[in-house]
């Protein structure tokens, strides 16, 4: 429960300007791009909760998104490419038996931003751009 808490907290933490600030019909494709970069980030960790919890996330995307899901897949290939060359990151921690404990929360948001994914999200929110409400 206290995973759930701490992970609740943190994508409010970092998605609460964007969520306050438009209803979910105003949600772009770059939005559901970029969130769709980091469920896929955190489906692809060894843990089983932070595969579903991807997984989950992922659904949801798919679900409220517009357009051909296929270009989700450029999306999901550029994340296994930059994992490969990005490493978690860790922290310390009292609790820990061996005083340190990965953080993948930051860790799969600042893989969005990294040119291989950043690109990759750039060009299948523009291919899917045409299908989303226009303001």
């Amino acid at each position: 429960m206290r995973h759930l808490i701490t992970i609740s907290l943190l994508f409010t933490l970092i998605f609460s300007k964007n969520l306050l600030a438009s209803p979910i019909n105003s949600i772009t494709p770059l939005q559901d791009m970029t969130e769709y970069a980091m469920a896929s980030c955190l489906y692809h960790q060894k843990s089983e909760y932070l595969q579903e919890e991807g997984n989950a996330w992922a659904s949801i995307i798919i679900n409220r998104m517009h357009g051909a899901i296929d270009v989700l897949t450029e999306i999901n290939q550029a994340v296994l490419k930059a994992s490969e060359q990005q490493k978690p990151f860790v922290v310390s921690s009292e609790t820990s038996p061996t005083h340190d404990r990965v953080v993948y929360i930051p860790y799969c948001y600042e893989m969005a931003s990294t040119p291989v994914v950043k690109s990759a999200i750039d060009q299948a929110a523009k291919a899917i751009s045409k299908d989303y409400p226009q303001p």
